[in-house]
């Protein structure tokens, strides 16, 4: 019967099945780094879990993955809010990006101002973060079916991703910026 076959053939089209490429050890590195920041904080504080989850406005299931360790799932925004509990920003920069031509557009000059004008907000961060990593592909010449299977994306997921139609996982923000020569780094920072 069709009903016996459902689950089977769901899960072997689903995303979710696709092996992602390891993070390279650098990017591992900083995001160690930066919940170990993060957990001194909280002890300096002596805040518990349910007083980050109030603050942050973060589920239970997001703080715990943080604070584990667990950074597959997490999102760039997830981060800035769990940050900003403790008065510290989340700072991007890329390096050894080689482009051509100027990065500067009237989108990321708008989405930076917007991020600027609020550093605690992640949700601008992020958009800024992947218009720059869009642009920086196309000017590159790099086409989305090229660079989709070396995220552990097809070539759909991916422009959803680029178009923030799909939610975006930290990890593969530093893995598209690898993919393009470049580092995406990462720091805490006070406003």
């Amino acid at each position: 019967p069709r009903s016996t076959l459902f689950p089977y053939t769901t899960l072997f089209r689903s995303e979710r099945c696709v092996i992602k490429p390891p993070l390279h050890p650098d990017d591992q590195e900083t995001l160690r780094n930066i919940r170990v920041i993060l957990a001194g904080n909280r002890i300096i504080r002596q805040l518990k879990q349910k007083d980050i989850t109030a603050q942050s406005g973060l589920g239970d299931t997001v703080v715990s993955s943080i604070e584990r360790g667990d950074i597959g799932p997490l999102r760039l925004q997830n981060l800035c809010k769990y940050a900003a509990v403790f008065d510290l920003a989340v700072k991007v920069s890329f390096s050894d990006l080689e482009l051509d031509v100027p990065t500067s557009t009237p989108e990321l000059d708008s989405l930076q101002a917007l991020s600027d004008a609020a550093p605690y907000n992640g949700l601008w961060l992020e958009a800024l973060v992947i218009a720059f990593l869009r642009h920086t592909r196309v000017q590159l010449h790099v086409p989305i079916e090229v660079l989709a299977p070396r995220l552990g994306l097809n070539a759909d997921t991916l422009s959803r991703w680029e178009n923030a139609s799909v939610d975006p996982h930290l990890t593969r923000m530093m893995a598209y910026a690898r993919q393009l020569g470049g580092i995406m780094r990462l720091e805490l920072v006070t406003p």
